[in-house]
């Protein structure tokens, strides 16, 4: 997910220094996305506690 959707395939600058930036920003911004995810599940388990529990049925 990072190499392809933050941009870890290619470096932005020159130097190792600047790619370890990079490489913390890519990962604090994929650790964002899934926070936010989980915080969305959460917020929807506690919402509507019923229809996440019929969600799965066959």
């Amino acid at each position: 997910e990072a190499k392809t959707w933050h941009g870890l395939g290619r470096a932005v600058r020159r130097g190792l220094d600047n790619m370890q930036i990079q490489a913390y920003l890519a990962a604090a911004a994929v650790n964002l996305k899934r926070l936010a995810a989980y915080l969305l599940l959460i917020l929807r388990c506690w919402l509507l506690p019923n229809r996440t529990l019929n969600t799965f049925t066959v």
